[in-house]
């Protein structure tokens, strides 16, 4: 199966009933496949793309410079690559961000007035370095080595608050499963009459095996809702406020999965990530000769760049030793990292997904909040147009009320058929005089 495939088939989204919201289902289905997609696109590169540093050729043998060339590229991509982020100030005397035009040059003198100027700190053709000049701070670059594996373990914190949601909502989800006809099993959906029965009002809250198919008899337990008097009243109250403290606390998770996931890839990315979107915004602003000119005058650094230059110092120390004399010399070479390039886009996409999640599942916590209100302040009820469905809402518990909802979204039919049957039963308990059902 080709990358493609596989791309396509994660991005594929089945039309389904589901028994999370639409807006649970951003963070949970496409946040979650969209960094799986990310991580497997970042693990061909991982697997194939490899660090490739400016060796100089003073070797004669080509074979045998080849194989000193591979051994510095591999050790350099063992060890990280480095540049110094003093010099986001010193534009001017930079070849790449981080890397000075002279690679001697590796300190930096700051002056009284607040101007620095670049220094060497060794001993250069018998010339001795100024004591003021100081070591310019090594800021290193690993994440190429692990991010794959990053955007995995974000992928499974993302589908975390959902199971949570399997707990909290499994009366949802067993609605869900009896409500659907199953091609594979030739099972049906359970009828009107039985849903009333096990879904609502159901004082007993249990299902008797003897009524009901094979396929439904594992539902045991559903209704958690049902209304009962006396000391088991309070009991029911205080589950079902456990119940409904899981389901705003899913909400909250969702989240609080998007603002970890941001300030974990702020922190891992030297904290350039929690505003990278906003930067690389204001560089595409500026005109094309400003973006593009890697090696003309600019004030400020290409954004992408600052997150993660694709060049960067390495150095190595060789050591060699014979009968006579053992020599040990320590190198910097200027290497280059494609596998960045790809990231910089990749972070850019991420960014903005992420801050979409946020808003998604603020919205998402505010409508499940405001639900919520309707049902304990009697608002609920005045939403419908029908003074008899008025009666009946007035009188179902709010997990009865999602369970209507849950219908009219998917089945409408299947709705209508459960609405009229609690109609004709308020009807008759009306009719006789009794107590509301």
């Amino acid at each position: 199966m080709g990358l493609d495939t596989t791309i396509w088939e994660l991005l594929k989204i089945k039309l389904k009933k589901r028994d999370d919201s639409v807006l649970d289902q951003y963070n949970r289905l496409f946040m979650v496949r969209l960094l799986l997609i990310c991580a497997a696109i970042g693990g061909i590169s991982w697997s194939t793309d490899h660090i490739h540093c400016n060796v100089p050729g003073y070797i004669p043998d080509s074979t045998e410079f080849e194989e000193y060339a591979h051994t510095v590229e591999t050790s350099c991509w063992i060890q990280g690559l480095f540049i110094h982020r003093d010099l986001t100030s010193h534009q001017a005397a930079t070849a790449y961000y981080g890397i000075t035009e002279d690679i001697d040059f590796d300190g930096i003198i700051h002056g009284s007035n607040g101007s620095n100027e670049l220094c060497k700190t060794k001993n250069r053709m018998g010339k001795k370095p100024n004591v003021a000049c100081k070591k310019m701070e090594k800021t290193f670059f690993t994440q190429y080595q692990y991010l794959p594996f990053l955007l995995c373990t974000l992928a499974l914190l993302y589908y975390l608050p959902y199971m949570l949601h399997k707990v909290a909502a499994y009366d949802i989800v067993k609605l869900r499963d009896v409500t659907k006809n199953d091609q594979k099993t030739d099972s049906k959906k359970m009828s009107p009459q039985n849903i009333r029965k096990y879904f609502f009002r159901n004082k007993n809250r249990i299902f008797p095996k003897s009524l009901i198919k094979p396929e439904f008899q594992t539902y045991e337990n559903i209704n958690l809702l049902a209304k009962v008097p006396g000391k088991e009243q309070y009991a029911q109250f205080k589950q079902n406020m456990i119940h409904y403290g899981l389901l705003i606390l899913v909400k909250l998770l969702y989240i609080g999965v998007n603002i970890v996931a941001l300030f974990f890839l702020d922190w891992i990315l030297g904290n350039n990530f929690a505003d990278y979107g906003i930067e690389v915004y204001k560089w595409t602003r500026l005109n094309h000769f400003e973006q593009y000119d890697y090696l003309g005058p600019r004030e400020d650094p290409k954004p992408t760049n600052v997150l993660l230059p694709p060049f960067g110092y390495c150095e190595i120390i060789t050591t060699a030793k014979d009968v006579k004399s053992s020599e040990t010399d320590k190198m910097r070479f200027i290497c280059e990292m494609s596998q960045h390039i790809l990231y910089q886009y990749v972070f850019v996409v991420l960014w903005m997904l992420i801050m979409v999640g946020i808003f998604v599942a603020f919205v998402s916590f505010a409508v499940s909040s405001f639900k919520l209100i309707l049902k304990i302040t009697g608002l609920r009820a005045m939403q419908e147009d029908d003074s008899k469905n008025k009666r009946i809402i007035k009188q179902l518990t709010y997990r009865e009320i999602e369970y209507l909802d849950y219908l009219d979204h998917h089945d409408k039919t299947l709705y209508g058929e459960v609405l009229e049957i609690l109609k004709k039963e308020q009807a008759e308990s009306e009719k006789n005089g009794g107590a509301k059902v």
